[in-house]
């Protein structure tokens, strides 16, 4: 009897487990090439930046191809190329939404394209350290680009736990009432025998 009542009170003071969130954020490189026009606002103090956010961190050296196998992960973004915002509600072209990482988790590649409302999109596409290979292009909605920034921007990440579940007063009340019971009963029943 004792052995039960111990494993009850286990079980019912564990804590579940927390939901960690992890939000990666990238870091682009100021546009070097702007196209002057009336009607294209960049300039080349823009720049592509944001980020996105996964219900659990990335695996270390794996690649994840497609935005479709993010979202199974919990995939929500936000980013902006200075102009433009592009969130959760523009659209992924093509799944392109790939990245790639190292044995330390760190993002070695990454080929991110996202559409905004206007049917322009932006291009991200890195590999290797930052600053090296690729860079960040934003397109118009005849896929002409407006603005380039040469060289990857950087990427980094934090972790946040969610809130810690707590077991509703009326709840606890209501279980240890039943397990008092269960447990006057049983006791009952032994000394019967």
């Amino acid at each position: 009897m004792r052995r039960l009542s111990l494993a009850f009170l286990a079980v019912t003071l564990i804590p579940l487990p927390i939901m960690a969130t992890t939000t990666y954020t990238y870091t682009g490189h100021d546009f070097g090439t702007a196209i002057v026009s009336p009607t294209l606002p960049y300039t080349t103090s823009d720049s592509i930046s944001g980020s996105f956010t996964v219900t659990t961190a990335l695996a270390d050296s794996t690649y994840y191809g497609s935005a479709t196998q993010l979202e199974a992960d919990g995939l929500s973004f936000s980013f902006t190329d200075g102009v433009y915002s592009y969130s959760g509600d523009s659209s992924i072209i093509s799944g392109l939404f790939s990245v790639t990482t190292d044995s330390s988790g760190a993002f070695s590649a990454w080929d991110i394209q996202i559409e905004n409302s206007l049917g322009g999109y932006f291009s991200s596409v890195g590999v290797g350290a930052p600053g090296s290979g690729y860079g960040d292009t934003v397109y118009n909605s005849s896929s002409i680009y407006d603005a380039l920034a040469l060289g990857s921007g950087t990427w980094s990440s934090s972790s946040s736990d969610g809130p810690s579940p707590v077991p509703e007063p009326s709840s606890l009340v209501l279980l240890w009432t039943g397990a008092v019971s269960v447990a006057g009963m049983a006791r009952r029943r032994f000394r019967r025998q």
